[in-house]
């Protein structure tokens, strides 16, 4: 997939979407330790659906596509 600037705005926007839901969730969450956890960890999975791949060092854009 050819890599526009228009993929990188829909994913920076799809990525900026998940920070902002672990945010809200810190708030709805705040006296219950294992839900937001247990919540945090799907919302945390939702990034690799954007292609984007990690050693833990390094991002791999190759992949990159469209988060949903």
């Amino acid at each position: 997939m050819k890599i526009t600037i228009k993929l990188l705005y829909a994913t920076i926007e799809y990525l900026w979407q998940i920070i902002d839901d672990i945010d809200t969730m810190s708030d709805i969450a705040k006296n219950d330790d294992i839900g937001y956890r247990k919540k945090i960890e799907q919302l945390q999975n939702k990034r690799w659906k954007t292609g984007i791949t990690s050693n833990g060092y390094t991002l791999n854009y190759d992949k990159l596509k469209r988060g949903e």
